[in-house]
């Protein structure tokens, strides 16, 4: 039973991503374990918004989960598990405190980093995010021959890695392509949403750099919800790296 609840839960977050972006949180779900601090909580949606947003106003919680009108705060990111009547989330990785997050290219006006692994590269000192350029950090190698770029790695074995980006279409359609690689000598497993619907899904190896085309045309002249999915195809080295994303016009 556990085992088919935890099935149900991967499909909803790999593919039911929302118009309104990557569901951060997930109803008839907890995450257990890590506890921070525990809260009593109003019953209902204002108890569940304040156990969220005591998360967000804590520098060292990382995910949290209200059962029973108890709020917990957690200090890692457990994996999702069914359960009625529980509410859990996770904080938006643009609010950790120690990752830069930040994309200062032309495309970080339009895409930012909302899901990422919040610990650091194993075997450095050094927390995912955006990187000067491509080299090896710890056990993330991504291939040579990039200059800007964002170390990615999926939350948890079901909480993918998530860069999201709104905007609108023109109106003759366009193509988004995203510069992408995995780690070398592994792949990664790239799924694309657009208001909530994968309309692309590719394994990324680390054996160079590719450019993903993801066609627009049929949402010509529409804003559109747009997530970037990295997740996992397996045990280790799911590394994600993003050089850049373009949405090109058609001529």
């Amino acid at each position: 039973m556990i085992k088919e609840g935890l099935k149900a839960i991967a499909a909803a977050v790999l593919l039911s991503s929302t118009a309104l972006g990557y569901p951060l949180e997930l109803k008839n779900t907890a995450r257990t374990g890590y506890t921070l601090a525990r809260f009593t909580v109003s019953p209902g949606a204002d108890g569940i918004n304040r156990c969220k947003q005591l998360c967000y106003q804590n520098n060292g919680c990382l995910a949290w989960s209200v059962s029973e009108n108890v709020c917990s705060l957690q200090f890692d990111v457990p994996e999702p598990l069914p359960r009625k009547g529980s509410t859990s989330g996770i904080k938006p990785a643009y609010l950790y405190p120690f990752m830069d997050t930040r994309i200062p290219e032309s495309w970080g006006k339009t895409f930012k980093v909302v899901l990422c692994n919040p610990h650091k590269i194993p075997n450095s000192n050094q927390h995912f995010g955006w990187k000067e350029k491509a080299e090896a950090i710890g056990d993330a190698v991504p291939p040579e021959g990039a200059q800007g770029v964002l170390y990615l790695y999926p939350v948890t074995k079901v909480d993918p890695a998530v860069v999201e980006g709104t905007f609108k279409v023109p109106e003759n359609g366009a193509t988004l392509e995203i510069r992408t690689a995995g780690n070398v000598n592994s792949s990664y497993l790239l799924k694309v949403a657009v208001n909530g619907k994968v309309v692309l899904s590719k394994t990324v190896s680390g054996s160079r750099w590719r450019v993903v085309k993801v066609p627009l045309d049929s949402y010509a002249g529409q804003t559109v919800t747009v997530d970037l999915l990295g997740c996992r195809k397996g045990w280790f080295y799911q590394y994600i790296f993003i050089d850049w994303i373009k949405l090109v016009p058609n001529d």
